[in-house]
């Protein structure tokens, strides 16, 4: 039998066990979180961490694992679990009685701080322990999903780039798995990007050659054109220029780039969730409504099982029929799928979804507050969390659409009681600086006081993306800011809401949303 545990060994990752199956059970978990996948012939990330816990009780890099997966779900907060409270301070204390290396002492301390609300100090040991081991899966995505809630895009994108060079597919990781690492690199983060010229050409040639993102990982040879295009998409990602751009294209030009890229990481493994994912958000920002709806179609059955993702990416074809009008169409997805992932789930990703998509259709003036009542059944017992801004915006989205006012008080004066002594918990902090003031507009947008809304809203849009989460799913505070300058009594927010649509159809040209928008703009003369 092959010996994972030396495996680990040889990669310079080495697992303070004396048990093979344990690092069996540790390998097949980390691959299920990469991936997005509950593998049923592993029985699943659950399956196998229970498993590895009887395979080795003191395996401190099975309660790392374990903990982290539960605490990057952001559905359970330890100052309210008394469970993972416990399991986490378990993980600490066995932690002090074994000889462990550095790397996992790093990987304790950062589980720990994440635990503690102590984000980015979180994503700062994950980083340290990259700096000595990029081949430390574990740490890279623990970081780049820790970096995702933050709305740290630059560090996003940076996470990857620094290690991307070290990997090859000797690793103790399959082929696949390697490639898999290559085509998620560009995330969400590629919306919104402009692009140097040139990437597209790195692009097209990795495409056309894609064996020779193989030979990547040796800093004794030369670095291959990909890694620097992939580098430059990166960062021209993050600022929408580039150093050496002279002349750059449009956002839609570069988003064809990494489509491109996208659709050969397909060819590589069609089951590829991630770049399903990314696709999905090319077409949205693109607003290529008919291709986003045939791509999804076409490629359901090769998605549908990864069910880690599924419901977020119904979520984004929903959002299609949204753009196009098709309301009914949106709501039998809803009905049929999201609503269903969500109960079945429990997850926090398809709760958030559920909220988001039921605001969009109440923002286009569908009737579904019935379905807000059965929404907030397994929203209301995260009001108290406040494990991430962006969730509480989201739940209190639901309590607000069930008019549940107890549920709307509890939230807000529990997150108005931790953010008055913050501490080093960063989502406190956020809460007392930014959570606090969108809660307080969406409270006003309930209540029809819609020129507050703008004024609280609007001299904050540029901060928002400090509640985390996807350019996709932040839009939907700037269609709040727009629906509500549009009713609002106050001539300047109705010209400002002209200003707004404006901008909108300069960045996402053609889109139905948007023209729809602007038809109810100018029947109240504003454009």
């Amino acid at each position: 039998m092959h010996c994972l545990l030396q495996a680990w060994e040889d990669a310079g990752l080495s697992l303070s066990t004396s048990s093979n199956e344990a690092c069996k059970l540790f390998d097949a978990t980390l691959s299920q979180y990469v991936t997005w996948r509950n593998d049923k012939t592993l029985g699943g990330i659950e399956g196998c961490l229970a498993r590895l816990h009887e395979a080795d009780p003191t395996f401190v890099m099975g309660h790392v694992m374990a903990n982290g997966l539960e605490l990057i779900g952001t559905g359970r907060s330890i100052f309210l679990d008394k469970e993972l409270d416990r399991a986490v301070k378990n993980m600490v204390k066995l932690a002090k009685t074994q000889l462990l290396t550095e790397r996992e002492q790093l990987h304790v301390s950062a589980v720990d701080l994440f635990a503690k609300g102590c984000l980015p100090e979180a994503s700062e040991q994950w980083e340290q322990i990259l700096q000595d081991h990029p081949l430390d899966l574990l740490a890279l995505k623990f970081a780049h999903d820790t970096y995702f809630y933050l709305g740290f895009s630059a560090q996003m994108r940076d996470s990857v780039a620094r290690v991307l060079p070290y990997w090859n597919p000797s690793i103790p990781f399959s082929k696949k798995q390697y490639l898999k690492l290559i085509v998620k690199t560009v995330s969400e983060e590629i919306q919104a990007s402009l692009c140097h010229p040139l990437v597209s050409k790195w692009l097209d040639s990795f495409v056309s050659e894609p064996e020779t993102v193989l030979s990547l990982g040796r800093l004794t040879q030369p670095l291959p054109d990909f890694y620097k295009g992939l580098y430059a998409l990166n960062h021209c990602s993050l600022c929408g220029t580039s150093t050496s751009a002279q002349v750059l294209p449009s956002a839609g030009e570069n988003s064809t780039c990494v489509e491109k890229k996208q659709t050969w990481a397909l060819a590589v493994d069609r089951k590829d969730a991630w770049s399903v994912h990314t696709i999905a958000h090319v077409h949205e920002m693109k607003a290529e409504i008919e291709k986003g709806l045939k791509f999804m179609q076409k490629t359901e059955n090769e998605w549908k099982d990864c069910d880690m993702l599924t419901c977020h990416i119904f979520w984004h074809w929903a959002l299609y029929f949204i753009e196009k009008g098709e309301y009914e169409a949106a709501l039998n997805l809803y009905d049929d799928y999201i609503a269903k992932y969500a109960f079945s789930s429990g997850t926090l990703l398809d709760i958030v979804d559920n909220s988001s998509l039921l605001y969009r259709f109440q923002m286009e003036g569908m009737n579904i507050e019935e379905r807000w009542k059965k929404l907030l059944q397994i929203t209301k017992s995260h009001v108290k969390d406040h494990v991430l801004i962006f969730n509480d915006l989201h739940i209190l989205m639901s309590s607000l659409g069930a008019n549940d006012q107890e549920s709307t008080h509890q939230l807000l004066t529990t997150l108005q009681e931790v953010s008055k002594t913050p501490g080093s918990n960063h989502q406190y902090g956020l809460g007392q600086t930014l959570g606090l003031h969108l809660c307080q507009a969406l409270i006003e947008i309930e209540d029809k006081n819609y020129s507050k809304a703008v004024d609280l809203l609007y001299p904050v849009r540029y901060q928002i993306f400090q509640i985390g989460g996807s350019n996709a799913q932040r839009d939907i505070f700037n269609q709040m800011l727009i629906h509500a300058a549009l009713n609002s009594k106050s001539d300047h927010h109705q010209k400002l809401a002209r200003c707004l649509l404006i901008e909108r159809d300069a960045f996402k040209p053609n889109s139905p949303l948007t023209q729809r928008l602007m038809q109810k703009a100018s029947a109240v003369h504003c454009m």
